[in-house]
């Protein structure tokens, strides 16, 4: 009786859990996956026009308009070894944020032993450093990311010099704005 009533729970499951596999692998289109590494190189990998890279920003990925040109670019510029290619960008753009953000610490006044303290907890903070390496959150997180570093050092500039201040504000300007459009949550960033 045992055997046969253990039996008979393992087949539901199994069946519930194919049932769950079919849904999910069915159509995935409608399910909110496309924040996925898969189907965001599947889709960007083909040849598309820049109209419509911009329709599925649009369509999937609301107030991130930039973010999948970039990701575009990069795939483009991967070759056939897509995934290792870009893993290896997001290391690379992943380091350069790094030691902007350290340097930025160390312009504002902190020591230099304490600015790297700050730059290994933001190396590996999970929710920074996690979401840094997903293929999709590659342009998002960490292309808004270097914008935003950027527009910091423009404006530290704008403070510190007399020189230059117009070609400051107009490069500040349109680091802001690719910030803005690759992520919408720095939105909330550069009002600060």
């Amino acid at each position: 009786m045992f055997l046969n009533s253990s039996l008979n729970r393992y087949f539901w499951w199994s069946i519930l859990f194919s049932l769950i596999l079919f849904y999910i692998f069915h159509d995935y289109d409608r399910l909110g996956l496309y924040a996925d590494d898969i189907p965001t190189i599947y889709r960007l990998s083909r040849d598309l026009s820049f109209g419509e890279i911009l329709h599925i920003a649009h369509v999937y990925d609301a107030a991130r308009d930039l973010h999948l040109v970039w990701q575009k670019i990069f795939i483009d510029i991967s070759g056939t070894k897509i995934i290792s290619n870009i893993h290896f960008y997001q290391l690379t753009f992943y380091l350069i944020n790094s030691v902007i953000l350290y340097f930025i610490i160390i312009k504002l006044g902190i020591t230099v032993k304490n600015s790297f303290i700050c730059l290994l907890f933001f190396i590996s903070f999970p929710l920074y450093a996690e979401v840094a390496f997903w293929t999709h959150a590659f342009s998002m997180v960490l292309m808004s990311g270097f914008f935003f570093l950027l527009f910091i050092i423009c404006n530290l500039q704008i403070v510190t010099t007399q020189k230059n201040k117009f070609v400051l504000e107009v490069f500040s300007k349109i680091f802001i704005f690719l910030n803005i459009f690759n992520y919408e949550q720095s939105i909330v960033a550069s009002f600060f």
